[in-house]
């Protein structure tokens, strides 16, 4: 999932950390994808953690992954500095 998935740029997670700091927040987790997975770990047990993990984590045919190592973070250096907030 991660290598096919719509993944933020580690600078808006940067931010969003940043931010979150700023406010005092003792925890910030960015964007929706990553909300789930945390929320996830407090309903499944962790036979299906581990499974749900493995799977987000599997290596998958290069032919079907939607992006590269560095795509997230060349858009985000070229984007007009605001995080993307889709």
């Amino acid at each position: 999932m991660f290598q096919i998935g719509n993944l933020m740029a580690p600078q808006d997670v940067g931010r969003a950390g940043y931010r979150g700091a700023i406010r005092g927040d003792r925890v910030v987790v960015p964007g929706l994808a990553n909300k789930m997975i945390v929320f996830s770990r407090r309903i499944l047990p962790e036979a299906a953690l581990a499974k749900v993990t493995g799977y987000l984590y599997r290596d998958i045919d290069p032919q079907l992954r939607h992006r590269d190592r560095g795509d997230k973070e060349r858009t985000a250096a070229e984007h007009d500095g605001q995080p993307n907030e889709s």
